[in-house]
């Protein structure tokens, strides 16, 4: 094996930069063979490294102990065919995919559907609850869609699942429309399509001679009133009924009506709250000259007192 003299070429970076023939030196010359004149020097780009042109020459059993390793090529799908390339998980192996089922509906009661309407029924013909005359059972008031009108309706009865009121207007003609109420406020068929005898009532006067029925049951109860009269608490209640709706229009229309016949039309009303008021041990420390047209006689050993008129 030919030893080449490492001494005789230019450094590792020279013979990177200048791969060309190299001419001997002159203090060398008479090494050179006669004939040759030049001297190829091997191209380092053959080797990878350095240290594999030092240990290129060493000896024959280090070059055939050197076994170069087959180069591997891993070749990837391309991109569009990862997306179809999925791998088997452990559980698909053993089990087949479960069936998933959707839960079946619960079963529906016919009877709760009965006894308590659906959202359509209920809210299509829910009433107004509001307060009656007598103040023993509420009224409910149907306002009719799409315009100012009513119907009212007075508790007649209870069934065991629901209850049964009778249209007002109806009974004051001697007629008894009735109709079935669940809850207490839902109407169980449209009110408006009942065989009425009567016609609907204006829905403003209606709530306004409400709010009046519920002012004198609280005047009746109420010690803080014994003192005063009756036109001071007929002012009381216009300003009761200013302060019941939030609709601007509905509210002047409900005061109008209030005010419409003024105080002598609510006095015998106020008189006969008052005049409960007593009989409930609150003594009155005044005597109002508007209770003399509801006074049936006069106690010369006691002071004067009122019987409420006759109903």
């Amino acid at each position: 094996m030919v030893r080449y003299d490492l001494s005789k070429y230019p450094t590792l970076l020279a013979a990177l930069g200048k791969r060309e023939t190299i001419e001997p030196e002159e203090e060398d010359a008479e090494n050179v063979p006669v004939t040759s004149s030049q001297v190829t020097f091997y191209n380092p780009a053959n080797y990878s490294t350095l240290i594999g042109i030092l240990t290129a020459g060493t000896s024959r059993e280090d070059d055939e102990s050197d076994v170069h390793e087959p180069d591997v090529h891993v070749v990837l799908p391309p991109e569009d065919s990862k997306q179809h390339i999925r791998s088997p998980s452990p559980s698909e192996d053993t089990k087949p995919p479960a069936r998933q089922n959707s839960p079946s509906p619960p079963p529906v009661d016919a009877t709760a559907l009965f006894n308590k309407p659906s959202e359509e029924v209920g809210t299509k013909f829910r009433a107004v609850v509001n307060v009656s005359q007598k103040g023993i059972h509420p009224v409910l008031r149907y306002d009719i869609p799409g315009g100012s009108t009513c119907y009212t309706f007075a508790y007649q009865k209870r069934r065991a699942k629901y209850e049964v009121y009778c249209c007002s207007g109806c009974r004051s003609n001697g007629t008894r429309t009735t109709i079935e109420v669940r809850d207490g406020e839902f109407f169980s068929e449209d009110p408006c399509l009942l065989e009425h005898v009567c016609s609907p009532k204006n829905s403003a006067e209606d709530e306004a001679n409400r709010l009046v029925y519920k002012a004198c049951q609280e005047i009746c109860v109420t010690p803080e009133f014994a003192s005063k009269k009756p036109r001071q608490l007929w002012q009381e209640i216009s300003n009761y009924v200013d302060l019941s709706s939030e609709d601007p229009h509905r509210r002047e229309e409900m005061l109008t009506y209030f005010r419409k016949r003024g105080y002598k039309s609510r006095r015998k009303t106020l008189s006969r709250a008052l005049e409960k008021l007593r009989k409930h041990g609150v003594p009155m420390t005044e005597t109002h000259e508007e209770d003399s047209e509801v006074c049936s006689r006069t106690s010369p050993s006691r002071p004067e007192s009122c019987t409420p008129a006759g109903e």
